[in-house]
């Protein structure tokens, strides 16, 4: 049995936005973080978010 569609949207966005948040200025890849904060956002996520967009999108 799987848990219900809401636990497991929060699980995913919890695991992207905590646990696979990358940030290493020194990363040869050059990776930046993946996050979901459109379903269920928490503010913690959007704070994460806002830096995103503001270091990787505007520099």
């Amino acid at each position: 049995m799987i848990k219900p569609e809401g636990h497991m949207v929060a699980d995913f966005g919890r695991f992207h936005t905590y646990q696979q948040w990358f940030r290493d200025s020194n990363d040869i890849f050059k990776r930046s973080p993946i996050m979901k904060e459109l379903i269920q956002p928490d503010r913690e996520g959007v704070k994460k978010l806002e830096q995103f967009v503001i270091l990787t999108l505007w520099g």
